[in-house]
């Protein structure tokens, strides 16, 4: 019984480690990872973009973007980033 407690614990473990590592290599890519609107008139077009820079060998394809608040539509306009 014990064998099982500290199994699921260590397979718990590695998954929050490897969900942390993949956002810190992710995330040296962006050189901001937010951004507040502020207050924004009703039917104005507001419009921001994040900078994007491959630091690694291998192309990069961003399959999915997301907002915190869900009031914005997040889009990308170039899926593949190559390296540099």
């Amino acid at each position: 019984m014990n064998y099982r407690i500290a199994f699921c614990a260590a397979a718990l473990s590695s998954c929050l480690v490897s969900d942390s590592l993949a956002q810190q290599w992710a995330q040296k890519m962006f050189n901001k990872t937010s951004h507040d609107f502020g207050s924004v008139a009703r039917g104005s077009d507001t419009v921001y973009k994040f900078e994007v820079t491959n630091l690694y060998k291998q192309t990069m394809h961003l399959v999915g973007v997301r907002t915190s608040c869900g009031c914005t539509t997040p889009t990308i306009d170039n899926p593949v980033i190559k390296t540099n």
